[in-house]
């Protein structure tokens, strides 16, 4: 009889320690600024077909583009920062 019951007390026993370790303090992570959220979603600028005969337009079009693109590099660096702060191991561009 007590081959029977010492495998079952041993379940028993692992499957204490898994919900008392289950059961410890996790870090809370909290979400992320909604305006970097934002900036990173946002769509690229859509090219007119007047970029394709007038330079000052296509100018303005290359200027557009390289906005936003900076714009997405920047928050995408602040929302590195945040989780960085949270504890996450990752390197953050400048």
């Amino acid at each position: 009889m007590k081959y029977t019951q010492r495998p079952l007390c041993i379940v028993i026993c692992a499957f204490t320690l898994l919900n008392a370790t289950a059961c410890a303090d996790h870090p809370r992570v909290g979400f992320p600024p909604a305006q970097d959220i934002a900036a990173v979603t946002e769509a690229k600028p859509k090219p007119s077909p007047d970029i394709l005969t007038d330079p000052a337009a296509s100018d303005r079009y290359g200027a557009s583009v390289e906005s936003w693109g900076e714009r997405v590099q920047a928050a995408g660096v602040r929302l590195c920062r945040f989780f960085v702060a949270q504890g996450m191991k990752v390197g953050c561009g400048e």
